[in-house]
């Protein structure tokens, strides 16, 4: 990497923390000045690397949940059930989201549903990656019933997933203990019904 490439990289970093940090502190709402004046450097420079607060958030958002994400798949073992492993690669995901739920409602409402614009692409190739990890580890526990699939499963666990982060984060004080047991009930019915740890 070259001097000038190292530099941009830096800046780049820079501004994702400081965008991070108000993003956390005061919401959505702050402005792209302030997220600069922040990171110490030009709006013009901030301009450079993101064109929008949008583009900005979806890089916030990205580099939180790969860090979680890698965080959680790193627990996936072939030698646990499947309903452990569920609860261990989702595990860090949720500490993420749930360190700063303002923030991560914020994250959830501007980019969960994403449109097909190219910036949202990080956001939904690391979806596909983590969902695709945890497929590798669960997979060869399926069998070949034409009903009970393996992608019928991940979408159940994705959406049972995804709607208990919802609730978790609209708590007034919601903790990593409370949300996992909430996600755990459903996701140990889920499993039992495909008889997953039974083939």
């Amino acid at each position: 990497m070259s001097k000038r490439q190292h530099q941009k990289a830096e800046t780049r970093k820079s501004i994702v923390a400081a965008a991070h940090h108000l993003f956390s502190t005061h919401g959505y709402g702050v402005s792209m000045r302030a997220i600069a004046e922040r990171a110490g450097i030009a709006v013009g420079t901030l301009f450079f690397h993101f064109k929008d607060k949008h583009d900005l958030l979806i890089q916030v958002l990205h580099d939180g949940l790969a860090a979680a994400g890698k965080k959680g798949l790193e627990s996936l073992s072939q030698k646990k059930d499947t309903l452990t492993n569920l609860l261990d690669a989702t595990r860090p995901v949720y500490e993420y989201y749930l360190e700063n739920p303002s923030l991560s409602q914020v994250l959830l409402k501007e980019s969960m549903f994403l449109s097909e614009a190219a910036e949202n692409q990080l956001i939904r190739d690391q979806l596909y990656w983590f969902l695709r990890e945890i497929s590798s580890v669960i997979g060869p526990k399926f069998s070949q019933d034409e009903v009970l699939t393996k992608e019928s499963f991940l979408t159940s666990f994705f959406s049972l997933y995804f709607v208990n982060l919802l609730v978790q984060i609209k708590k007034k004080e919601p903790t990593i203990e409370q949300a996992m047991g909430d996600l755990k009930r459903p996701l140990a019915a889920l499993t039992k019904a495909y008889h997953l740890d039974s083939v």
